[in-house]
């Protein structure tokens, strides 16, 4: 018997906008401004669950999705690359320590990041 490869499904998706909303029908304006877009080339992160598939699937066209992986990796190797700054990278890489590292640095961010989460709570209770 052949082994057969197992599929890893992915919990979050980076989405891209790479075509503008002009001259496209209003339900596909609608679904663009509820992903949370808003010019081109804006990327935003997405969980994996069917009501956000689903959006995303009627909107495809005008998107680029990738999958997030997250990646534990050594700090130098970035600063090698020249990209000591990048937590996302453009192929989908989330790097979790060098995030760790920044929080720690900036405890300042870790509670602006809290006081978002709370407020974005907030706006979604009022509509």
């Amino acid at each position: 018997m052949a082994s057969k490869a197992k599929a890893v499904v992915q919990k979050l998706h980076a989405v891209t906008q790479v075509k503008s909303c002009i001259g496209r029908p209003w339900w596909e304006k609608r679904t663009m401004k509820a992903l949370g877009f808003s010019r081109l080339h804006q990327t935003i992160i997405h969980k994996n669950i069917p009501t956000v598939n689903g959006a995303l699937q009627s909107v495809k066209h005008l998107l680029e999705i990738k999958p997030v992986e997250i990646v534990e990796e050594d700090p130098t190797e970035g600063q090698r690359n020249g990209q000591e700054g990048l937590f996302l990278r453009q192929n989908g890489h989330f790097h979790l320590n060098k995030f760790k590292n920044f929080l720690e640095n900036n405890p300042d961010m870790q509670e602006m990041i809290y006081k978002r989460r709370k407020q974005a709570i907030w706006e979604r209770r009022r509509k």
